[in-house]
């Protein structure tokens, strides 16, 4: 199976993995699979159709508007900081289920008129307005609604829980639900993700694999920006992520999309203020400077559209921990958007060795799809003998609807799920060997 990650943009930063080869006919999300050499159950792929909702979650309520808009533009939202409200997690899914809405059209803020209301203050009281702060709050969470088509290129992403630093290359038509995002390490190609005619392929350019699915429905959340961060009954800080719809993943998460960057840094006022603003590839930026657990961050974001062109994290002792700078940026502007060339990845459907029952067996590094899978996969037992199991437990059941998923899934956060265990077999598919347990951490 595909050692590669998919950064599942849906639900922000990662916060869990799954890679797995999918069927060539079933409509299947990117983000649907497992990790060798835990075999696929109902429960990884509840857990998988969750954040491919895209939720995390946190609830402030309230807020007010201002007046004065132009037709055809909503009234910004002005931020309410009010006591969170806690939830339980059933709570915050029946919230998106509630809010999940067929109707995607972007609800979109009179730009000109904000960044000239909001950026011509002379100190800082003036310029760190209620106004002005969820202005940019706004924009920054909902950025992808202010632009067409973008190109560029990210340099040195850092993040601590992203291993080394990369390099993206981009490219995006959101008109035409077409978008490339290439990732380097070191010079070396590490992953490319394409979007284009309603299809989803993820490469590993290294191991020559790929996955294939279909994009998702163009569904949204009609949840105001004041109802997109929440707390947990359990003390967790989430964000309420709305979809990525054009697959931006790193590109998205650094510098197109930058919802939950922004959710998890901003969504307390206080923390935070406007610094003033810096030129930065001929766009107007302001400067964002605040304080976190632990640490302290400075964000350099476009006024007009919310784009994230620079990022600085620090920790305790202002060593730098996390970095990305946007080297080179168009916008609205016609992009020819690179599409995925089979050519480079041939339809690969590997050999297997064949036992005495007629069974092949072997692992599934090399397959690129559900049907290419050995009937007996190669596995670690729980004793750490090497030998196999059947494809059809590898696989598991798979939910029948997004509320069985749910159900599943709270029954592993609430830790009554009992992970299944099965038989390690020697290649003849006979003789058992050794025990595998599914391991959900």
């Amino acid at each position: 199976m595909n050692s590669f990650e998919i950064m599942d943009a849906l639900g922000g930063l990662p916060e869990r993995y799954y890679t797995c080869a999918l069927p060539r006919n079933t409509k299947q999300r990117a983000s649907a699979g497992v990790t060798a050499p835990r075999f696929l159950t109902a429960a990884a792929l509840a857990a998988c159709t969750v954040f491919a909702v895209g939720v995390t979650v946190m609830l402030l309520r309230g807020g007010a508007e201002i007046s004065g808009e132009k037709t055809g533009f909503t009234k910004l939202e002005l931020y309410a900081q009010k006591e969170m409200r806690v939830c339980s997690y059933d709570e915050v899914m029946e919230l998106i289920r509630t809010e999940w809405a067929t109707d995607s059209r972007p609800a979109l803020i009179d730009t000109e008129k904000y960044i000239r209301e909001c950026f011509t203050g002379k100190n800082d009281a003036e310029i760190n307005t209620p106004e002005s702060k969820s202005y940019l709050y706004h924009m920054l969470i909902n950025s992808i609604d202010y632009f067409q088509t973008a190109e560029g290129t990210i340099a040195n992403i850092t993040d601590p829980n992203l291993g080394e630093p990369f390099d993206v290359v981009f490219q995006a038509d959101l008109e035409q639900h077409a978008s490339y995002v290439g990732l380097t390490e070191n010079g070396e190609k590490k992953r490319e993700c394409f979007l284009a005619d309603e299809t989803v392929t993820v490469t590993d350019p290294q191991e020559k694999t790929f996955l294939h699915c279909l994009r998702g429905e163009e569904h949204d959340l009609s949840l105001s920006d004041n109802e997109r961060t929440l707390l947990l009954d359990d003390g967790s800080l989430f964000a309420v992520n709305r979809p990525d719809k054009a697959y931006l993943d790193a590109a998205g998460d650094f510098c197109l999309f930058p919802q939950h960057f922004a959710m998890t840094r901003l969504h307390d006022f206080d923390k935070w203020k406007i610094t003033g603003t810096e030129t930065l590839l001929n766009r107007t930026c302001a400067v964002i400077e605040g304080t976190g657990q632990n640490s302290t961050f400075r964000i350099y974001t476009d006024i007009a559209t919310g784009i994230m062109l620079k990022h600085e994290v620090f920790d305790g002792n202002r060593t730098r921990t996390g970095y990305s700078e946007v080297t080179a940026l168009t916008l609205d502007q016609e992009v020819t958007v690179r599409r995925f060339d089979p050519a480079e990845y041939p339809d690969y459907h590997p050999d297997y060795p064949v036992n005495e029952n007629g069974q092949t067996y072997g692992t599934t590094k090399n397959a690129n799809y559900i049907e290419d899978y050995p009937d007996l996969i190669a596995v670690i037992g729980d004793s750490g003998k090497h030998g196999y199991i059947y494809r059809a437990y590898f696989l598991g059941d798979v939910p029948s609807s997004l509320e069985e998923a749910v159900e599943i899934e709270n029954t592993i956060r609430n830790g009554t799920y009992v992970p299944r265990s099965v038989k390690v077999y020697d290649a003849d598919g006979v003789t058992v060997i050794d025990t595998f347990t599914e391991n959900l951490s």
